[in-house]
């Protein structure tokens, strides 16, 4: 969001510049004072709540357990809240599914229960039962799949940033085999959705790409906290959330105009986290493949 408004700004001052040079001075401390506007850039925290069978209620201790899973920073503010709730698969899918539901509309209302959540927009889904895909536990892998996963998205009110320049390296000048990492572009963590911060570096990859119309280049997705291995995507309940994030990414590419020729993507789940800020661990990748 920050870049999003300092792109427009970048683009008021290049027309200042060029139509009205005998007051530019005067316009740019003017949209600077503008810019220093206390404007917001989004997070988001995520948290999973566990049931017992059959049950979509939370006991006293539960709720007192997810008040401290909700460790909202200081100052911000809650922008909205998504609520995919799931069940375990004993029972029937239909029985499954309303179970789901139930748990989806019991979460969003023990959320309304503390104070600074109250009056917050929660959109709650029922998602069914999860099949049991990995070997080991059976008893432990339905306990953990007897769950509500809950996506809180927050707002924190900061200085903006004056427009970066040249974002991304000229591809021509890159060896085939190297790659770099797109800072900036990131993700609501489990799901494919970009962070509104990530639009302006998806943007200005399609002029990187539009001005090497002879590079090709491979999307490679990363996930964060699995251990290595490959991480869900809350919103369908499948396991190829890296591989997802990396299409999403393609896709948008295409939509804005590059040749498919010249894409490829590939998901490499949590298998080589950066070893700082799990944020930057849901990450985007390009890879030169061919000049």
């Amino acid at each position: 969001m920050v870049h999003g408004h300092c792109s427009v700004l970048a683009k008021i001052l290049v027309l200042t510049r060029t139509r009205y040079s005998t007051m530019s001075r005067f316009l740019l401390l003017f949209l600077i004072t503008i810019a220093s506007i206390r404007i917001q850039a989004q997070d988001t925290l995520r948290f999973s709540v566990y049931y017992q069978t059959d049950k979509f209620h939370l006991s006293p201790k539960e709720l007192l357990e997810l008040k401290t899973s909700i460790q909202i920073p200081p100052k911000a503010v809650v922008q909205g809240i998504t609520v995919f709730a799931y069940c375990d698969d004993i029972g029937s899918a239909a029985y499954n599914q309303a179970l789901s539901e139930r748990r989806a509309k019991a979460m969003a209302a023990a959320l309304h229960q503390f104070p600074q959540l109250e009056k917050v927009a929660i959109k709650a889904y029922g998602k069914g039962e999860l099949q049991l895909i990995h070997e080991g536990d059976t008893l432990e892998m339905r306990r953990l799949n007897r769950r509500s996963d809950v996506l809180l998205v927050y707002s924190i009110e900061q200085m903006a940033k004056a427009p970066e320049e040249d974002v991304l390296p000229n591809l021509n000048e890159l060896e085939v085999g190297q790659k770099m990492v797109l800072e900036n572009l990131l993700f609501v963590g489990g799901t494919r959705q970009f962070l509104p911060e990530s639009i302006p570096v998806l943007d200005e990859l399609v002029k990187t790409l539009k001005a090497s119309p002879g590079v090709k280049v491979r999307i490679i997705g990363h996930v964060c906290c699995t251990g290595g291995l490959e991480g869900e995507d809350i919103e369908t309940g499948k396991f190829n959330l890296s591989v997802i994030r990396a299409q999403t990414v393609y896709l948008y590419l295409v939509n804005h105009g590059i040749e498919k020729e010249r894409l490829s993507f590939i998901g490499k789940g949590g298998s080589e986290p950066l070893g700082g800020d799990i944020k930057y661990d849901r990450r985007v990748e390009l890879e030169i493949v061919e000049k």
